[in-house]
């Protein structure tokens, strides 16, 4: 079937879907941007099936070129990720926030009892000193802390203090059941990219009335929440498009799937070149690049278990490409 035929009868099906759901199907809207959507999508499905063999084995020096390509895609992701790690806050006026008096949605319903940002009281409300603290604090480490009076594990996330202005929060502590998580905004923030969060599972006691301190401290991609030590390396760079809090189960999940995707295509592509130098030499320069990164910008270095992540992905790749004899076109 060719491109033609393949996209008007994608646009034929998708239509009468559409008109069904206009007058036959209850509770379901028709909507133009689907039948465009889905047309678009059949013909990029049938431009990927006839050229998915070239895109996969194409041949000895495409294949070079796209390992090399593929290593370029992966430094610039951890130099970026290097760029964005320091704490990026805004120089206007401040406003310490958290609930006082009676519950209000979505904040904290406990006593806050005192509040430090930096090495001094955060007051509630309007800072006066804002563009002091903003310098105290560009140049230090950032520090939030709250002396409180525990409640309740709550279900929803719930803020216990943060540091704002008239655009957003910049730093805040909040609670979901007894887990407590940090986030500060990064230079990530000014790229319109996410910035960090880091959660500490049951870092909050579970009794009701305890009277608590919750510390969080971040440094340059270090951070420290009630004395757990997280941290984002150059390798994370994952963590500049999706919200996931580092520390739980769903950030190792994608740290894994992030580096499968930078190093494994390098070596798949690598494979497919004479010598072994293809597959080692650009995925050699990924892990080195970030180490030598992580030392120029006092970032975290990769952890060893995320360099073993990324060689062993490196070498399936290897392993995959290398059987692709006689099928390069």
């Amino acid at each position: 079937m060719g491109l033609l035929r393949a996209t008007i009868l994608a646009a034929a099906v998708t239509g009468l879907v559409e008109l069904l759901q206009l007058t036959v199907v209850a509770g379901r809207d028709a909507s133009a941007a689907d039948l465009v959507a889905n047309t678009a999508g059949a013909a990029v499905g049938w431009w990927v099936g006839r050229v998915r063999a070239r895109l996969l084995f194409p041949g000895p020096a495409r294949a070079a070129t796209a390992a090399a390509a593929w290593a370029g895609v992966g430094i610039a992701s951890a130099l970026l990720t290097g760029w964005s790690l320091p704490h990026s806050l805004r120089a206007t006026t401040w406003y310490g926030q958290w609930a006082p008096g009676e519950p209000e949605p979505e904040w904290f319903n406990g006593e806050v009892l005192a509040v430090e940002l930096g090495r001094r009281q955060l007051p509630h409300g309007r800072q006066r000193d804002s563009e002091q603290r903003r310098a105290e604090l560009m140049e230090d480490t950032v520090r939030l802390a709250a002396r409180i009076v525990s409640i309740t594990p709550p279900e929803e996330r719930l803020r216990i203090v943060a540091l704002a202005d008239s655009a957003g929060r910049m730093i805040t502590l909040t609670q979901r059941g007894r887990d407590l998580s940090f986030g500060v905004r990064t230079r990530a923030a000014e790229l319109f990219l996410q910035t960090p969060v880091f959660r500490v599972p049951d870092g909050l006691p579970a009794a009701l009335g305890d009277t608590v301190v919750v510390r969080g401290l971040y440094w340059r991609g270090w951070a420290q929440l009630q004395g757990h030590r997280s941290e984002v390396s150059l390798l994370d760079g994952w963590s500049l498009l999706l919200p996931a809090a580092q520390g739980g189960p769903a950030a190792l999940v994608l740290t894994v799937g992030w580096l499968l995707l930078l190093f494994a295509p390098i070596g798949f592509y690598g494979g497919q070149v004479r010598g072994i130098g293809w597959a080692v030499s650009p995925a050699l320069l990924m892990l080195i690049m970030p180490v030598l990164v992580a030392g120029l910008t006092r970032t975290p270095l990769p952890a060893a278990w995320e360099v073993a992540v990324g060689a062993t992905a490196a070498l399936a790749g290897r392993v995959l490409g290398g059987r692709s004899d006689g099928r390069t076109v």
